[in-house]
């Protein structure tokens, strides 16, 4: 990879490290630092390979992957300076000013979901910070159904985060994202310990299950998940989500069954507030119409299911 980097053009700096011992280690250091300057000073961007040891991977201890790195890595990638056109590249440097307050919401595209609903100072100040995990298939609109929560709750006026995780298939492979509401700044978007989990397919339900805070909610997608939850220590709700998508029509919008499921049953933000954001917050919005059904269907589930919703 970096050999044919080198032959290209646009790089100023390519080089290949390692962190096998002291001497590599200051030497990547050195390679990082002047890649860094390169970019900063407007000569282009730069590429450094580093050999790194992966003691977990690699099922030994540390010593033996720093050898195994100097004895058989090296030998085939070794360290060295590909490329290095810094001195004599001249630096190009974009011009900075000062951009308006909605030239920013423009660009983060934040108008799109219209003004936030009315402040309340209440609600607000006693939001208990939540951390949500939402997992399936690439496909089942996890990643849309945390961060359709997220617009609702930063309309809400509360702090938020989402971050996603994803394989490099279109459809079919794993996805994840994780969020988190508080009314506090929020330090880190990653949510290890969740307060609530949806799963929507076995392998989630595998993967995560465990990762579930004492005492949270685990939301099941009752139509594909045929197994129950192996913990007893936690809430769990199965609804067919998908089964309910499919009886409307909608076999894609088993998020959004999910999201108004949620939100009826916690009662976390209000219904009609989701209703509001949804075709907003949707890519297809030709389909707004069609999700708020299968919201309100989530939620005409959970009344009409679940012991004292009615």
């Amino acid at each position: 990879m970096a050999e044919m980097i080198a032959t290209l053009e646009a790089p100023v700096f390519v080089a290949r490290c390692h962190l096998a011992d002291l001497k590599g280690i200051m030497n990547t250091r050195k390679c990082v630092r002047k890649a860094i300057q390169a970019q900063v000073d407007g000569k282009g961007f730069t590429f450094v390979e580093i050999l790194s040891p992966c003691p977990t991977g690699w099922k030994m201890d540390t010593h033996a992957a720093c050898e195994f790195i100097a004895k058989e890595m090296l030998p085939v990638f070794p360290e060295k300076v590909m490329k290095d056109e810094i001195a004599t590249r001249p630096g190009h440097r974009r011009e900075h000013r000062e951009y308006t307050d909605e030239e920013v919401v423009e660009s983060l595209e934040l108008g799109m979901l219209g003004e936030p609903f009315p402040y309340d100072k209440k609600f607000v100040e006693e939001f208990k910070t939540m951390h949500f995990k939402f997992a399936g298939f690439g496909g089942q609109g996890v990643l849309t159904a945390g961060a359709i929560l997220a617009a609702v709750a930063m309309q809400e006026n509360l702090q938020v985060s989402w971050i996603p995780s994803y394989g490099p298939e279109m459809r079919g492979g794993t996805a994840n994202c994780s969020v988190v509401l508080s009314h506090e700044p929020i330090g880190s978007p990653m949510v290890v310990k969740p307060d609530v989990l949806a799963v929507m397919n076995d392998p989630s339900m595998d993967a995560f299950e465990e990762t579930l805070r004492s005492g949270g909610l685990m939301i099941v997608n009752s139509t594909i998940i045929a197994r129950k939850a192996k913990r007893t220590d936690i809430e769990v709700l199965y609804i067919p989500l998908t089964e309910i998508a499919d009886n409307l029509g909608l076999k894609a919008s088993a998020n959004m069954v999910l999201l108004g499921a949620y939100i009826e049953y916690s009662k976390l933000l209000p219904l009609d507030h989701l209703k509001h954001i949804v075709p907003k917050g949707i890519k297809r919005k030709q389909l707004g119409e069609q999700n708020i059904v299968a919201v309100e269907a989530g939620a005409t589930w959970v009344r009409e299911n679940v012991a004292g919703r009615a």
